[in-house]
């Protein structure tokens, strides 16, 4: 009973740690995609323009605490222009991409290009397959 107990509050204090995401939106973004409901309004606080942000030195100001709902992080590539992106933070922890959203779910995880679900996934495989291989 003691242990279910235990869990039951470190489940609850650990479900109380926000995710942090980056968080910009491209300039022409609007005029080029119909952005997924709820995402606009999610971006309205959002100050910072995609356009000033470096994947390889990301800038504090674009590091947003996500509320307490949110459990991962999202972008949104322009599939006719991938320099207009959105990034911010999602409802839903999932690591992939799906044509031009991708997904993922640990902290400021959604900084660099569009591919890295399916880099991590390709890693993975390689060295299961390194650790098959040296048995």
């Amino acid at each position: 009973m003691k242990v279910l107990a235990l869990i039951t509050v470190l489940s609850v204090l650990g479900a109380g740690q926000a995710i942090k995401c980056y968080s910009c939106i491209g300039n022409d973004l609007q005029k080029s995609l119909t952005l997924p409901e709820g995402i606009m309004e999610m971006l309205q606080g959002t100050v910072n323009s995609c356009d000033d942000f470096d994947p390889e030195k990301p800038m504090d100001k674009f590091v947003q605490e996500c509320p307490a709902f949110h459990q991962g992080c999202m972008k949104l590539t322009d599939p006719n222009n991938p320099e207009n992106v959105v990034r911010s933070c999602f409802v839903l922890p999932q690591d992939q991409c799906d044509g031009p959203m991708c997904y993922c779910s640990s902290d400021l995880c959604n900084g660099s290009g569009q591919a890295w679900p399916s880099v991590a996934a390709l890693l993975a495989g390689l060295a299961a397959a390194l650790a098959g291989a040296a048995r």
